[in-house]
């Protein structure tokens, strides 16, 4: 059995691949098509343009990189990103994680998530959200986590802007040509802004289905809409009430 260490190197192949051993930390596996790790993966970078199968799970300590295409089945995820455009299936465990997925993540029969950040887009399926005593988790469906990050980006980018124009205009004698040129910029951020916010929200009938218990203190988010849960409860369905607006 193989591990991806100093004895392989980093692995990048244009079709599948198959990990008999342990992708150890700070290596890298690249595969133009699936993988199918036996072992865990640990802090380590794992790119898959197809599905990623691992017989157990990621266990990284924080830089654990995981971003496939295909859809990703994984009997565990602690403590890494993991990011999959189809959808996920873990079975029994998500801890200290962050999740996104274009698609949706389903949980095994007693499948538990705590203390992760799950941006899901077509919704969530799990046994128990939270855990007593634990730090809460942030739960967020119907938006592309994609678009999401390019607005981030924008609204980051927005923000620089303003504060340069701000110290210029500060300045004994700013250049007004500039600060007029570096407004109208400010001003096509702000309208690509607007329209990205609306595109970002895609699935307004998303849910989020809890067989055993949600746990007080988790945030949920549909959309733009946000609830925090006041106090733990039992076999719930959670979803937008498109007509009040709000999380029921």
């Amino acid at each position: 059995s193989t591990d991806v260490d100093y004895h392989t190197g980093n692995i990048s192949f244009a079709g599948d691949v198959v990990i008999d051993g342990v992708i150890q930390d700070g290596f890298r596996v690249a595969a133009g098509g699936s993988i199918r790790c036996k072992k865990i993966i640990k802090n380590a970078e794992v790119l898959s343009r197809g599905d990623l199968q691992l017989d157990l799970g990621v266990k990284g300590r924080g830089n654990a990189l995981v971003r496939v295409n295909g859809t990703i089945t994984s009997k565990f995820i602690e403590q890494g990103t993991v990011e999959s455009r189809t959808g996920l299936s873990v079975s029994t465990s998500i801890l200290s994680s962050n999740i996104n997925t274009l698609g949706k993540l389903k949980m095994g029969q007693k499948g538990i998530i705590v203390t992760s950040t799950i941006t899901a887009e077509k919704g969530l399926e799990v046994f128990n959200l939270g855990r007593e005593n634990c730090s809460p988790s942030i739960i967020w469906c119907g938006i592309s986590f994609v678009e999401n990050r390019k607005l981030e980006h924008l609204k980051t980018r927005h923000g620089v802007l303003e504060e340069k124009i701000s110290k210029l205009e500060m300045k004994p004698n700013p250049s007004e040509q500039l600060i007029t040129q570096m407004k109208g910029v400010l001003n096509n951020q702000e309208k690509e802004i607007q329209n990205m916010e609306k595109e970002v929200c895609t699935d307004i009938d998303a849910k989020i289905i809890v067989h055993g218990t949600l746990f007080a203190g988790t945030e949920i988010k549909i959309c733009k809409y946000s609830k925090k849960i006041e106090k733990n409860e039992t076999r719930v369905k959670v979803s937008l009430d498109k007509e009040n607006l709000q999380i029921i």
